[in-house]
């Protein structure tokens, strides 16, 4: 009787180890599994976040790195009145100027550019003189160069210098010094005249020649940006 008992104990005891190892064994896979799906899932995370890290950076890159500026190369307008050998493109065709800059004035380089109206804007970016170097700011500032047309014909000139750390009334003062000693004798100025205001500087000779005129302009009391003009008299006065 007691090895019957003896027998019956141990092979319970044996049946309770093997469910024990199975429901261990199960567990252990069930874990396994478990430990390689979140291995996987942290890869992908890692992945993903680095894509979007990379991402990020090259936003930010790009955000920082301004592109390159369109600014034309300025054409030296006032060479020809000033005693030099450069052409007079008052009164020439726009072709005439892009044959000669090699299409620097072309449509594809103005900020605004309309035939119909009559007017194409060029920027020159920050600059710290114009005209050919000889009007100096003492520091560099925005200029925009607008051409003005008579059908294809370029009639106007019109400089614009905007307002910066430079003293705007000072550009006008190194422009006119430029036209008063380096245009003709017979170019006479006048100064703070009515029409022009303060800093203005206006030169002339006569009804067969041109009009060289300087301005402190305000466009809307925020600030004085300078205007340099050039154009023929008849053109300037309708004759």
């Amino acid at each position: 009787m007691k090895r019957l008992l003896a027998s019956l104990l141990a092979a319970v005891l044996c049946a309770g180890a093997l469910a024990g190892c199975g429901s261990s064994g199960s567990s252990s896979k069930a874990d396994t599994s478990k430990a390689a799906a979140g291995a996987s899932s942290s890869a992908g995370t890692e992945t993903d976040t680095s894509t979007a890290d990379a991402g990020d950076a090259e936003t930010s890159k790009s955000a920082e790195a301004p592109a390159a500026s369109s600014g034309v190369k300025e054409v030296d307008f006032m060479d020809s009145f000033l005693g030099g050998s450069g052409k007079n493109y008052l009164g020439m065709d726009l072709a005439d100027l892009n044959a000669d800059t090699g299409n620097g004035y072309d449509e594809a380089h103005a900020t605004e550019f309309d035939k119909s109206f009559g007017q194409a804007t060029y920027s020159l970016g920050e600059v710290d003189s114009i005209l050919g170097g000889r009007a100096k700011f003492g520091g560099k500032l925005p200029v925009t160069i607008t051409l003005f047309f008579d059908g294809d014909r370029i009639k106007k000139v019109l400089y614009k210098i905007e307002e910066g750390s430079v003293d705007s009334a000072a550009v006008c003062k190194s422009i006119a010094e430029v036209l008063k000693n380096g245009l003709p004798a017979d170019y006479k100025g006048e100064y703070d005249y009515k029409s022009g205001g303060k800093d203005s500087a206006r030169f002339a000779n006569d009804v067969n020649g041109y009009v060289f005129e300087v301005k402190h302009f305000s466009l809307d009391d925020s600030g004085y940006p300078v205007h340099f003009t050039l154009e023929s008299y008849k053109d300037k006065y309708g004759q």
